[in-house]
Formats: structure tokens, C-alpha cells, sequence
């Protein structure tokens, strides 16, 4: 089972994040909550890490994590991203 990383991101603005994930093709795969939501691995398993925004692990790749964006308070953006996928996506670019 792989973990999750944080990475912290400087974006702030919500609508420019969600425009900019349905750039990179995952348009209406996009999920946006209020207070955050339980993220999940590959088998379905539900993860201690929460998001607001999520692009669930069936859109992302086949044997995938979900990965979310957590708001912090001061506005800026978590990026909860497991290393299974980090690893394949260096290799798949």
C-alpha cells in the first residue's frame, strides 16, 4: 500500500485550480466540497487524508489513489498525492 505525500501549492483561487485540473482532461471529474471528504486508495480503502477538492482514483489511472487538494487556513492548497502515482506519472511523462 503506498502513502500519501503533501506537497503545498501556492494557489489560493478555488475556480482557477478546478479550471485548470478540467484543462489537464479531467473536466466533470472534478469534485468540489465545502468541508472535507475522506480520500481513498487503490483498493478502495479509505484514507486518513481528506480533501475538498478530489478527482476520485478511477479517473486518474487503473490501480490509482484518489488525489486531493485540502484547503489550509489561510487559503492555500494541500495536495494529497499518493507515491504510486508520482512514481508512474514521472515515468508515463
Amino acid at each position: 500500500m503506498s502513502h500519501y505525500s503533501e506537497v503545498q501549492i501556492e494557489l489560493i483561487d478555488e475556480c482557477c485550480l478546478v479550471a485548470a485540473l478540467s484543462r489537464l482532461g479531467f473536466e466533470r471529474k472534478v469534485e468540489v466540497h465545502q468541508t472535507p471528504q475522506t480520500l481513498y486508495g487503490y483498493q478502495g480503502d479509505a484514507r486518513s487524508q481528506k480533501a475538498h477538492i478530489i478527482i476520485r482514483r478511477q479517473h486518474v489511472g487503473r490501480a490509482a489513489n484518489d488525489l486531493g487538494f485540502e484547503r489550509q487556513p489561510d487559503g492555500k492548497y494541500r495536495v494529497w498525492v499518493s507515491e504510486y502515482d508520482q512514481k508512474v506519472r514521472r515515468e508515463v511523462a
